[in-house]
């Protein structure tokens, strides 16, 4: 049973499934749209690199992580050969256990003794 609310529904997210190293990558996006000056932006600027790269490993050779790939993947920047984009729903924790707090409060407190 999934939760629901009446305006929105289950909550949805998407992954990438399928990345490997040896498959094909084609960027799409023609500038990029990183915020200037972040760790992702200079992370990107390895996919416009002279000679782009042709695969996921050229891709993380020049400095990209497969976490970077993922997300390129999901948010349309790139392609990656044989990969897909899958939307699945969330799945609420749910409240935390009372006596979980409790067991946490205590090692809070144990001195080792």
């Amino acid at each position: 049973m999934s939760e629901e609310t009446e305006d929105t529904g289950p909550k949805m997210a998407k992954k990438a499934v399928g990345v490997t190293q040896d498959a094909a990558l084609t960027v799409l996006a023609d500038s990029n749209p990183k915020r200037e000056g972040s760790s992702a932006y200079d992370r990107f600027e390895g996919y416009l690199a002279n000679p782009a790269p042709k695969t996921v490993k050229e891709a993380l050779d020049n400095g990209l992580t497969m976490g970077d790939i993922k997300y390129d993947l999901i948010h349309g920047s790139i392609e990656v050969e044989g990969a897909s984009v899958e939307e699945y729903e969330i799945t609420p924790r749910g409240p935390r256990d009372s006596a979980d707090a409790e067991v946490e409060e205590d090692d809070a407190n144990d001195d080792g003794f």
